[in-house]
């Protein structure tokens, strides 16, 4: 399917280059992002609080510095383009104390309520909102996008209310714009707790927790940035939601052992109960409390290693013809790699 092919709205596609302004670009999806873009004839430009790093993607395009709330810098950079991709935002931090909420709300609310009405009076045709699974919430079974989203962490109860103001605006009778929720991210570039579990299987300091039978929903950022790209561009995409996806569902062990196969390292042979994990790990944060700091391991990143991600993204491959391409292997050999090139393993 040629992407180029379907944003339109009476005006000659070939009159014109199109533009799009990619924020949040300097975050490990953006570099991908751009790729897809770029090859595909569209002028990229990005905005973020801080300027990219040099000799990366980024910094490669025209870049606007500023924050969500600055609406006369928005307005600039939004100044002929077509399409928004929408990624900047306040990212899960675990435990995040009360005086950080303010703060979610001003950027992942407040923020993507700017660049919606800066968009709707900039003339752009397309809004692409990227926000995660996390927004369901820790529950079982197979999910999808008729399940009733049940966040249980500040990230995503501010994501959820950013889906719905994005959701509410409109350009001239149809929808601007467009949700995407992401399943698990990985690539060259990834980080916190995957970055983490890669380095320990690599050092050969990983031990297995439980039986590995738990469920993860994953998606390879290759294949993240081009289905950015067709909901960018296709024309049933305006007003939807899609849950973005590999097409399957892994399990801890069968993500291990790619890794591992990716590492050229065994997979680990031991594991240990899950129960005696936690007692362990609620008398380690008891006693990191008593001296005021942070544990290493905390019964929360615990929880997030076992709980039962299974969501589906069959909704955007029938709607909309996406079709993943990276399957685990191949994705975490790819990651694998990417981190001993930028000196991460």
């Amino acid at each position: 399917m040629d992407s180029g092919q379907h944003l339109g709205t009476g005006e000659s596609e070939g009159s014109r280059e199109r533009a799009v302004l990619v924020t949040g670009a300097t975050g490990a999806l953006g570099p991908a992002v751009i790729r897809a873009f770029g090859p595909d004839g569209w002028r990229v430009r990005t905005l973020s609080r801080r300027p990219p790093t040099s000799g990366t993607a980024a910094a490669g395009v025209p870049h606007f510095a500023a924050d969500l709330g600055d609406e006369r810098v928005l307005l600039e950079a939004m100044r002929d383009v077509d399409v928004v991709v929408h990624m900047a935002a306040l990212l899960h931090v675990e435990n995040p104390g009360p005086e950080m909420e303010a703060d979610y709300w001003r950027v992942n609310v407040e923020g993507v309520r700017n660049v919606m009405r800066v968009a709707r009076g900039a003339g752009v045709r397309r809004v692409v909102f990227i926000s995660s699974i996390c927004v369901y919430g820790e529950r079982g079974g197979r999910l999808n996008e008729e399940t009733v989203p049940a966040p249980d962490t500040l990230y995503a109860r501010t994501k959820l209310r950013a889906e719905e103001a994005v959701l509410e605006v409109g350009q001239g009778g149809t929808p601007l714009g467009v949700v995407l929720r992401l399943g698990a991210v990985y690539g060259p570039t990834i980080k916190g707790n995957y970055a983490r579990l890669v380095g320990a299987l690599a050092r050969r300091r990983f031990v297995q927790i439980g039986r590995g039978l738990n469920s993860r929903t994953m998606v390879f950022e290759e294949d993240v940035a081009r289905a950015i790209l067709l909901a960018a561009t296709h024309p049933s995409a305006a007003g939807r939601l899609y849950n973005v996806t590999d097409g399957s569902y892994h399990t801890v062990a069968e993500l291990m052992r790619a890794i591992c196969n990716a590492l050229g390292r065994p997979v680990p042979r031991y594991s240990i109960p899950e129960g005696p994990v936690f007692a362990a790990v609620r008398l380690l944060e008891a006693l990191f409390r008593a001296i005021r700091k942070r544990p290493p391991v905390s019964r929360q990143t615990l929880e997030k290693f076992l709980e039962d991600v299974t969501v589906s993204g069959e909704a955007i491959m029938r709607d909309l013809g996406f079709a993943p391409e990276w399957d685990l292997d191949k994705g975490w050999r790819e990651t694998v790699e990417g981190m001993r090139r930028l000196g991460r393993l």
